[in-house]
């Protein structure tokens, strides 16, 4: 991302992660899906 960017991934609750387009916790087993997503932190409206 740059270090421009660097700071946006620094607090890890502050990401979203999805196994089979469901939000999982940031401890969750991901051995059994079959997509992840990871959402970085974002604005808009």
């Amino acid at each position: 991302m740059g270090e421009e960017y660097n700071h946006a991934l620094n607090d890890i609750n502050k990401i979203h992660v999805a196994c089979d387009q469901e939000y999982v916790g940031n401890d969750f087993n991901f051995k059994d899906c079959q997509e992840i997503a990871i959402f970085p932190p974002v604005t808009g409206g």
